[in-house]
């Protein structure tokens, strides 16, 4: 599950970044997968999702 080359985007939710502030970062891969990580662990674990799960994920956060 790699993010090499790809352009991560900070969570609008996460708020100003700190040292002592986690950050959710995400990617849209080429076949559509979303990767989404944590600002503290970069190089660390990733979690990936179907287009479809993100997107129902990101309506309910939303309240959609």
């Amino acid at each position: 599950m790699d993010g090499a080359g790809c352009t991560w985007v900070k969570s609008s939710a996460s708020g100003p970044v700190t040292n002592s502030q986690s950050c959710v970062e995400f990617t849209s891969k080429a076949d559509g997968d979303v990767l989404v990580r944590t600002s503290r662990d970069r190089e660390g674990g990733r979690l990936r999702f179907r287009e479809s799960s993100w997107a129902m994920f990101i309506a309910v956060v939303k309240g959609i």
